[in-house]
């Protein structure tokens, strides 16, 4: 399956769905904390404070800027 790593450099509320539409996380993670999850994509993902947060998928950093409004990225991973 593709991976998905979260890092959060601040406490920060991140949720992630896969292609089933089944929650993968769904959690306020503290700062430092770092959430890999795995399945099938493509994976819906809501973070919040995504300034604070790093996303990594199948190896590649992915800009979280361009998919933020007010501080809340929503975003699909295909």
């Amino acid at each position: 399956g593709h991976r998905v790593v979260v890092r959060f450099q601040q406490e920060a509320w991140a949720e992630v769905r896969d292609a089933d539409n089944r929650l993968l996380l769904s959690q306020k993670n503290p700062a430092g904390a770092v959430q890999v999850v795995a399945g099938k994509p493509p994976f819906k993902m809501i973070i919040s404070n995504a300034a604070a947060v790093q996303l990594e998928y199948d190896g590649r950093n992915i800009d979280l800027q361009p998919h933020t409004r007010v501080d809340v990225a929503r975003l699909t991973l295909e």
